[in-house]
């Protein structure tokens, strides 16, 4: 009796063995079936959040403008000089205005607009090329940017977009600041690749340019060359070295080409200051001009650092005006410069009144 008692025992504890293992592997089977399960939701969420982000991608084309300006050797230091000293002044007026201002706002903002700035070196600004030349690559913000019927305008950092819907194919496309038209061109769109355009300018090109703000197209008064450097005096005042009176119209041919200015208005006013300091050829830099620091060559230089940090240089947002006339291949002695055109407005006819610059729009040289 014992003997049969203690067998059902053992066979009991058996069955109730067998049961229990079944139950783990089940168990385990179970909890493997759901990780396995939540592992697939996680890669299918990751997957269609991916397929978001794509789809919205793909629902616009995007663009960028950008300016490529190359200097030659014979030229690079004095650009990069020209460039280091209006940085230094755009740091120096920031720093100034924010002793003075009260307004915990507008201090917080000088304070940011600051910190781009020493933000913008020389370094960035030109890339050096091993035969001594350099390259100054810049964006090219708030064009206009014309491709067929359809217009949009870049950003802050030259970027453009187009809707997906624009078809693909060969387009002309224009480039225009303030309706005045700065490049041309013929681009193909595809929907797969960016569209990058690059206005490419180089020391010849620049050159060009210059010669076109002299206004050298106008009347010409037969004075000679050393009459007019004999005629300079000197006003501690305006810290400049001004001349007297001409009458509008006086051609001043202070060098070829590019060097030469305008009178335009009264009081001496001029279409371009291109002079800097006496040089030894006695053409107060101009023969050099735009290697120099006028007033309009530091006016380029600010446009072009304008160009890449347009919030933290908003001040000196007229100096892009300066930096695009320079760089278009578009703009001619007929239709003149979009703002150093000779023309009067809003009081002024030169950027010599610029923000950085701050001297007076009469004939003048430095110092």
């Amino acid at each position: 009796m014992k003997l049969v008692n203690l067998k059902k025992v053992l066979i009991l504890v058996l069955v109730l063995n067998v049961a229990f293992l079944y139950a783990s592997l089940s168990s385990m089977a179970m909890g493997a079936t759901d990780h396995s399960e939540h592992s697939s939701a996680m890669i299918e969420s990751n997957h269609s959040q991916h397929a978001i982000t794509v789809s919205e991608t793909d629902q616009i084309i995007k663009g960028s403008v950008h300016v490529h300006l190359s200097i030659n050797k014979e030229n690079a230091k004095i650009a990069k000089e020209t460039s280091e000293k209006v940085l230094q002044t755009v740091r120096e007026e920031t720093k100034n205005q924010l002793n003075i201002e009260q307004d915990s706002s507008k201090k917080a903002l000088l304070g940011e607009q600051l910190e781009g700035q020493e933000d913008i070196t020389v370094d960035k600004l030109f890339i050096d090329n091993m035969d001594g030349s350099t390259t100054a690559v810049t964006n090219a913000p708030f064009l206009t940017v014309k491709l067929g019927d359809y217009s949009t305008l870049t950003d802050e950092d030259g970027q453009f977009v187009l809707p997906s819907d624009f078809k693909e194919g060969e387009y002309q496309i224009s480039l225009l600041l303030e309706d005045h038209p700065i490049y041309e061109s013929t681009i193909k769109v595809s929907h797969s690749d960016p569209l990058e355009i690059v206005i490419h300018q180089d020391d010849a090109g620049l050159e060009k340019a210059a010669e076109r703000m002299a206004g050298i197209d106008t009347q010409k008064e037969e004075k000679t060359l050393d009459s007019f450097l004999l005629e300079a005096t000197v006003s501690a005042a305006s810290g400049s070295i001004l001349f007297p009176q001409y009458t509008t119209g006086t051609y001043i041919p202070w060098a070829t080409g590019s060097g030469g200015m305008k009178v335009v208005a009264n009081g001496n006013i001029v279409h371009c200051n291109k002079a800097d300091k006496v040089t030894s050829d006695g053409s107060y830099g101009t023969s050099s001009f735009p290697w120099n620091n006028s007033d309009c060559a530091q006016a380029i230089s600010l446009g072009l650092a304008y160009s890449l940090s347009p919030q933290s240089m908003i001040n000196y947002s007229y100096s892009y005006y300066c930096y695009i006339e320079g760089v278009s291949s578009m703009l001619n002695d007929n239709s003149g410069n979009i703002y150093c055109n000779g023309t009067y407005k809003s009081g002024h006819y030169n950027c010599s009144w610029f923000y950085g610059i701050n001297h007076t729009e009469a004939l003048h040289y430095h110092y």
